[in-house]
């Protein structure tokens, strides 16, 4: 019994392990916040270890956490909108994202990485999550399609309105004298 756990462990760890830096960075976006982040990452190792002999969703680990991560995101997102009956941003149309109350003129110019970060973590929780699961986690968009569960069409769609409105609000961000340098 102990040697079974301890393959489970050792299994686990060579396989799951080089993959936190992942999906950290994707909890960021996702939560939006350092804390949430924190949060998030360790639920999803928490509920990936517990699961770990049971993979069957897909077939590399990076996709696997991701899966993980967005049946909690997914079921976080759920639980107050169905005590309050209010509906998700990621539902309301949106044209454009809201950069208006940040000043374009501001003393120190966001250089292209923090407006990057800052873009990203203002898209619509679906446009968000089919940009980080594709390009922030790298997955290809047959896996990304998967850990979200739609249509490959879906997920080609939702990137291509996340990174319109993300060209769009970097252009608000980057003025006319472009991104300082950091």
């Amino acid at each position: 019994m102990a040697a079974a756990k301890w393959n489970k462990r050792r299994h686990f760890e060579q396989e799951v392990l080089p993959e936190l830096d992942v999906l950290f960075a994707a909890t960021l976006y996702l939560a939006r916040d350092q804390d949430g982040a924190n949060d998030l990452c360790e639920k999803t190792m928490v509920r990936a270890y517990r699961v770990f002999n049971r993979k069957l969703k897909v077939n590399n680990s990076r996709a696997w956490l991701l899966a993980i991560l967005h049946e909690i995101v997914r079921a976080e997102r759920a639980a107050p909108l169905s005590q309050a009956g209010a509906v998700p941003d990621s539902a309301k149309p949106c044209e454009s994202l809201n950069l208006a109350h940040r000043d374009p003129d501001a003393e120190s110019r966001p250089n292209l990485e923090i407006g990057l970060d800052r873009v990203l973590h203002e898209l619509p929780d679906d446009f968000r999550a089919a940009v980080v699961m594709v390009d922030v986690a790298e997955l290809t968009y047959h896996d990304a399609a998967k850990v979200l569960e739609v249509p490959i069409e879906t997920v080609r769609a939702r990137i291509s309105q996340g990174r319109a409105l993300m060209r769009a609000a970097l252009a608000q961000l980057r003025g006319p004298g472009g991104f300082a340098r950091a």
